[in-house]
């Protein structure tokens, strides 16, 4: 039986941005912020912090202690990661282990880059020589190749990786966090249509260089207990291996270590891909999709083309892929009692509105359309009624508080889009006296 001595009682995500501005420190001190604030425990609790490598930040050597340092831990184990995407899943278990040791008793576990807005670090190594002269500057390069040796394998179906792009980019038109430019809807054929970037890979195959962090909190079960921490999931399998087949020198380059880390996780676990009910794999690429869903044991190989035609991999289906939606995605959701939703729901209109979608798009199976706009506007308001009423219920302020304020926002919200609609011109001025900007318009 699968071991649950080990839990995460916290979590806490940033938006990911298009080049957003923010350091990986800031971002890392904004998942940091909604982990405390979702948990309630103190700062000093926490005696070990994990940080994953980064785009932005791997050329400091000191990396993890800065981040230390610009959080205000103390901590009595520190450990870095450079496995990529892989880094904050084996972060839990360097923690795990960590715990179990005895070395720490409550650990930050963090993946924050800022790819985007920052130079990226040249990883070098074998590329000079052997990458960079044949024109493979990065990951689409390499994974155009591994697409190729599949299609050639096995035959790659891109009606199939169509339905992935679709599926994937539905669930995060549901993420209030997801990526502002790609807040669009697509379809198959759009994706058909993309450019090839690498060919057979498309523009829409492909990862995009962004902003962001996550981070969760992991602690021992009796130590989440003492802290009073009710709500936890609990890692009860884990695989990992390294430079798969790189003592090989041929080796095939569809061949993945997801065959050996995939089947140990789940025999950990005391599971087969029959039990899974969500899967949520490292998607930098579509075709690794396929790849992963083949080698952890959901089908042979060469059969991920037909799996994901067969299967409904929507979050209402039997497989969810990648699912990351709903109310989760707004900050410090962790709630256990009206008062604490209503503090959720009343940081903003766009929170209110949110959870409005949300349950309208679970309700009705499909996305809203402007003819929808109606019925949402009216039950953002009914929420935001719903949390000025808890105010006083709660005794959190006196009604006329809740009155004045309601009145005072209904009449900004009635006169910004009159203003807006009107002229306004803005123009700089300058004379031997002063200089700026003069703005002018009919009110």
């Amino acid at each position: 039986m699968a071991r649950r001595d080990i839990a995460i009682v916290g979590y806490g995500e940033t938006k990911v941005e298009l080049r957003s501005g923010r350091s990986s420190y800031d971002l890392a001190g904004e998942v940091f912020e909604q982990i405390l604030n979702s948990t309630g425990i103190a700062k000093s609790e926490i005696d070990g912090i994990c940080v994953s490598e980064t785009m932005s930040e791997t050329s400091n050597p000191f990396w993890p202690v800065y981040m230390a340092e610009m959080l205000g831990l103390a901590p009595a184990w520190t450990q870095v990661n450079g496995l990529g995407g892989a880094s904050t899943i084996a972060g839990i278990s360097r923690a795990a282990s960590a715990i179990r040791d005895g070395q720490c008793t409550t650990v930050l576990v963090l993946a924050s880059d800022a790819q985007s807005s920052y130079p990226p670090t040249e990883q070098g190594a074998q590329r000079w020589e052997f990458q960079y002269p044949t024109g493979l500057r990065g990951p689409v390069g390499v994974f155009g190749l591994l697409s190729q040796r599949y299609r050639l394998q096995y035959g790659l179906k891109d009606e199939a990786l169509a339905k992935l792009a679709v599926t994937q980019r539905n669930h995060a038109l549901m993420n209030p966090n997801a990526c502002a430019k790609l807040k669009t809807p697509i379809t198959e054929q759009d994706y058909l249509k993309s450019k090839y970037v690498s060919e057979p890979l498309r523009m829409l195959d492909s990862v995009m260089v962004c902003d962001g962090a996550n981070g969760v909190l992991v602690t021992s079960t009796e130590n989440a207990k003492r802290l009073g921490l009710k709500k936890a999931v609990y890692p009860t399998g884990y695989g990992e291996i390294s430079n798969f087949n790189g003592d090989k020198a041929t080796s095939d380059i569809t061949e993945t270590g997801f065959s050996v880390a995939g089947p140990k996780a789940l025999k950990q676990a005391g599971l087969t891909p029959k039990d899974i009910q969500l899967f949520t794999p490292y998607d930098d690429f579509l075709i690794a999709i396929l790849i992963q869903l083949e080698q952890i044991g959901f089908c042979g190989r060469g059969e991920g083309g037909d799996f994901v035609l067969n299967t409904d991999m929507s979050y209402k289906g039997t497989l969810p892929l990648n699912t990351s939606a709903f109310v989760a995605g707004i900050p410090d959701s962790e709630f256990s009692s009206p008062q604490q939703l209503g503090a959720v729901l009343a940081k903003s209109s766009q929170c209110q509105e949110c959870l409005v979608r949300q349950y309208f798009r679970f309700q009705a199976g499909r996305s809203e359309t402007a003819a929808d706009k109606p019925l949402i506007r009216f039950g953002a308001y009914g929420i935001a009624t719903a949390v000025s009423v808890s105010h006083f219920t709660g005794l959190e302020h006196f009604p006329s508080d809740v009155l004045v304020g309601a009145a005072l926002g209904a009449g900004v919200g009635l006169a910004l889009p009159a203003v807006h609609d009107r002229p306004l011109r803005i123009e700089p001025v300058a004379s031997a006296d002063y200089g700026g900007l003069l703005v002018s318009g009919a009110f």
